[in-house]
C-alpha cells in the first residue's frame, strides 16, 4: 500500500518507530506500541513519544 492510500495522511504517526498498520478487509488503523491509548484519535499532529524510525548505523 503507498503512502497516499495511508489514513490521516498529515499524522506524525506515519513517521514514528511506534506505529502498527492493523489492516481488515476494509479499514486501516493506526495502532501506537508506546501509548496507554492503543488507537489515539487521528489525525496526531504532535506526540510526546515520538519517535522517528532507527536507520541502521553506517560503517564508518
Amino acid at each position: 500500500m503507498d503512502d497516499a492510500a495511508l489514513p490521516f495522511p498529515s499524522s506524525v504517526c506515519h513517521a514514528c518507530m511506534h506505529l502498527q498498520l492493523v489492516r481488515s478487509k476494509t479499514s486501516t488503523f493506526l495502532l501506537c506500541r508506546a501509548l496507554a491509548v492503543k488507537y489515539p484519535r487521528q489525525p496526531v499532529l504532535v506526540c510526546a513519544s515520538f519517535e522517528p524510525p532507527q536507520q541502521a548505523a553506517r560503517p564508518k
